[in-house]
Parts: C-alpha cells; sequence; structure tokens
C-alpha cells in the first residue's frame, strides 16, 4: 500500500492534480502514522491538509486534521494535539471516523496531563457519535475511562467497570485504527492493579497481535518502527518482556 501511495503521489505532482496530491498525502500519512514512522507522517499529513485547506474541502480538511492530532500526540505535543482536534471537530460535514478518532486523541491528550474531567468528556463523546454498540472505537473509549478510574477511585472501581464492558469484547471487529490490542492493553492494566488471575491471559492476547501485524510488514524498518515507536505495541512489548524476565 505505502508503495502504491508514493507512486502514485509522484504522478499526481507532476500532473499538477492538487486535490489528489492532498488526498493522497492524507492516506499516505495515515499509513506512516500506523506504521510508527512520525517524522514522513508529519510531512505529509501538514502538506495533505494545507492543501485541503487552501481547496476547501472541509470534509477531507476534518480528517487530515483528525490524523494530525493523533500524529501529535504520538509525539509527545499534547498542546499541538489538542489544538489540531479541535480544529478538526470544528470541520463542518465531518465524517464519523473523523470525529472519533479526535475526540479519542483529546481523551488521550487530557488524561495524560491528569485533566480527568476534560479526558471523561471526550471519551463520553466517543461513545456518544458511535451509534453502533459495542464498536471498536466504543470499547477502546470505555476501556480508557475505566482505565482512568484506576487513579480516581482505585482498583477495585476500575474492575467493576471493565467487567461491564470485557463480555462485548471480540477481536474480529477492531480494526487497524482502534485495534485490539489497544483495548486489551487497558484491561491488562486493570486486572494487573487487582491481581487478577485473567491479567497473564490478557497480555498474551494482546502481544499476539503485535507481532502478527509486524509480519505483514516487508520493509525492516517500518516493522521496527511499528514495534517500538507505536506505545501501545512498545508498552506491550516490555511487559512481555518483563513477565518473562520474571
Amino acid at each position: 500500500a505505502l508503495h502504491y501511495f508514493e507512486q502514485n503521489l509522484a504522478l499526481l505532482r507532476r500532473r499538477e492534480d492538487r486535490y489528489n496530491v492532498a488526498l493522497t498525502n492524507v492516506n499516505l500519512g495515515a499509513l506512516l502514522l500506523l506504521l510508527g514512522a512520525y517524522a514522513a507522517a508529519a510531512d505529509a499529513l501538514e502538506e495533505g491538509s494545507e492543501h485541503l485547506r487552501l481547496l476547501g474541502q472541509k470534509r477531507l480538511l476534518a480528517q487530515g486534521l483528525a490524523l494530525l492530532g493523533a500524529l501529535r500526540l504520538a509525539q509527545g505535543n499534547h498542546t499541538a494535539a489538542a489544538a489540531v482536534c479541535r480544529q478538526a471537530l470544528d470541520q463542518p460535514h465531518i465524517i464519523l471516523i473523523a470525529q472519533q478518532i479526535a475526540w479519542l486523541t483529546l481523551g488521550e491528550t487530557h488524561q495524560a496531563q491528569g485533566e480527568f474531567a476534560a479526558a471523561q468528556h471526550a471519551y463520553h463523546q466517543v461513545i456518544a457519535v458511535t451509534q453502533a454498540q459495542n464498536a471498536p472505537a466504543q470499547l477502546v473509549a470505555q476501556g480508557e475511562l475505566a482505565t482512568m478510574r484506576l487513579v480516581q477511585e482505585g482498583a477495585a472501581a476500575a474492575l467493576t467497570a471493565l467487567e461491564a464492558i470485557l463480555p462485548h469484547f471480540d477481536p474480529d471487529r477492531f480494526d487497524i485504527i482502534f485495534t485490539a490490542q489497544r483495548f486489551l492493553l487497558s484491561a491488562y492494566q486493570i486486572l494487573a492493579a487487582n491481581q487478577d488471575p485473567r491479567a497473564d491471559g490478557i497480555l498474551q492476547q494482546a502481544w499476539q497481535f503485535v507481532p502478527a501485524g509486524a509480519a505483514r510488514i516487508s520493509d525492516p524498518h517500518f516493522r521496527q518502527s511499528y514495534l517500538t515507536q507505536v506505545s501501545v505495541h512498545r508498552n506491550i512489548g516490555q511487559l512481555i518482556q518483563a513477565h518473562h524476565s520474571g
């Protein structure tokens, strides 16, 4: 996919097709973001979003900005992540997946800074806009809400929240954006805090998705960034290593 996006982009540049250059840049940036190649993703998403802004393509601009917000969070820039996500949400005719990405990113941004009320509001917005019950984005948001209760109310309260959603987990319903491993990492953190015997099994299940995804990446550089730069994958890998060492 990366190869074809890059070849298509070069062709479109020669034809000076600004709209499709912008669209291809956003798609390319999304793929690079998922691979953990953040510097290259930033170049593509910034260029694509700027062209879409100049072209007045507000619906597609919202999608580019939502992805750019997620990228800024991945890079550790919470201020920029929040600002860009709010810009995305301000765009008219924003599609559902852009809303989900932007609200989830805002939730994580606020959560990372200890702003729990704002994070809770953002996660509830994900749940509100996601009409399909137990959809991946909704479960990820509910998992984050449960995780926040570890800090706010203690391990037992977090476990109660997790028990309400864990039976709805179906790995086949998750996708490459709202991933099963992301939900399972939240579940593991709560179970481990409660010394629940299910924790080890959940961690092993989460890890299975990571090398399976890496195996589909032919380029060794991108395979390594997928494993080590994507925070969910890195955190799961470190937990597995610590578990084996213990």
